[in-house]
């Protein structure tokens, strides 16, 4: 999710969220990801992510018909992680970072 609306999406999305825009519940989803069968999902640490545009890409083309195409959970991480590292360096030198003040008192 976002706080802003010109504020770009994240790289990944949770499993639930994924669940919800496929209209399944989230234990099939997990099911789903657990046999590879559902686009753009990894496992990071003990937590399911998806892949934010493999999954939009990949619904798109199993709407027209088309089959599957990116399984494989290392390359979807590995691109995930690319998407990341250059959104982060397309951010302005000084930019705020939200996340520097987590854990410290305000």
């Amino acid at each position: 999710m976002t706080d802003s609306p010109d504020e770009t999406p994240s790289v990944t999305m949770s499993l639930p969220e994924a669940a919800r825009l496929l209209g399944v519940s989230e234990s099939l989803a997990r099911q789903l990801a657990r046999r590879r069968q559902l686009p753009g999902a990894f496992k990071l640490s003990a937590r399911v992510l998806v892949h934010r545009q493999v999954f939009l890409e990949e619904l798109e083309r199993l709407g027209r018909g088309h089959p599957l195409e990116e399984d494989d959970p290392d390359r979807v991480l590995a691109r995930a992680m690319s998407d990341a590292r250059a959104r982060l360096a397309a951010l302005p030198r000084g930019a705020p970072n939200r996340h520097e003040s987590v854990g410290r008192g305000a």
